[in-house]
């Protein structure tokens, strides 16, 4: 039993030797990746969004705070349009849920408030984590929204 407790510690020593080879662009990259959760206010209503890790998140997080009028389309989405166009890893979901929050063709940001099948393709930003009143918060015209770590 003795012998097999030594080789472990050596083995987790010699594991932790390679951990000081991390490069700043790493450490940074994972800073990022450790806030996976930002707020999402709709009127007086506040959200969690749980995020995705892709370089569309990352390059989304170094504009917050961000203060945006979200435009209404068709029942089921609310979405604003950004000038410039962030990294984008579109696939088709096939069917989006209430609380989906995604990039479309690079530069949309889009609120998903009802299910509903899609042939389209989307980069996932993430997902409210409770979308209980999300509904009710959106409404059925455009809405200010704040968005913030």
């Amino acid at each position: 039993m003795k012998k097999i407790f030594i080789i472990m510690m050596m083995l987790l020593m010699t594991g932790c030797g390679s951990e000081a080879n991390v490069s700043s662009t790493e450490v940074q990259i994972a800073e990022v990746n450790m806030t996976n959760e930002v707020t999402i206010q709709i009127g007086d209503k506040k959200f969690n969004i749980v995020l995705e890790n892709n370089p569309a998140v990352e390059a989304l997080i170094k504009k917050l705070p961000l203060n945006v009028e979200m435009k209404e389309l068709n029942g089921n989405e609310k979405y604003y349009q950004f000038k410039e166009h962030f990294p984008s890893n579109d696939i088709n979901p096939k069917m989006i849920h209430t609380g989906d929050l995604m990039l479309y063709s690079g530069s949309y940001l889009v609120l998903f408030y009802k299910d509903f099948t899609t042939n389209y393709n989307y980069t996932r930003i993430g997902h409210v984590a409770n979308f209980e009143g999300l509904v009710e918060a959106v409404g059925s015209g455009n809405i200010h929204v704040t968005i913030k770590k």
